[in-house]
């Protein structure tokens, strides 16, 4: 197994939903570190300072934001507390449009350790 670095979960509602196990997808643009995440790296996510060690347990590389939004399986794992009529502007408030165009999107299957 392969250990990155620590990864900040900005957001204290989403930390605790991954801290309680109720988030297991973390959806994050193909890019920097997280093009370099594999299946079985161990990553420690942190909120203030809180943290929580997590395994990658799976990793998908999709072509577009816009094959994350049509997959329901994969909004209820990484967006739990979005309502469905708000998803397609959700990740609008952390990634610019032209990011969200120009790069994949990565979704890691992560379980707590």
């Amino acid at each position: 197994m392969n250990t990155c670095k620590r990864i900040k979960i900005k957001r204290e509602n989403t930390f605790k939903l991954i801290e309680r196990g109720v988030k297991w997808l973390e959806i994050r643009l193909y890019r920097g570190v997280f093009s370099r995440v594999d299946k079985g790296d161990i990553i420690e996510l942190y909120n203030g300072n809180n943290s929580v060690i997590v395994v990658i347990d799976n990793k998908e590389v999709l072509g577009s934001i816009e094959d994350v939004l049509c997959n329901r399986l994969i909004r209820i794992g990484s967006t739990p507390y979005v309502r469905e009529e708000d998803i397609s502007n959700y990740y609008n408030q952390f990634y610019s449009r032209e990011a969200l165009k120009k790069h994949k999107v990565v979704v890691l299957k992560i379980s707590l350790i």
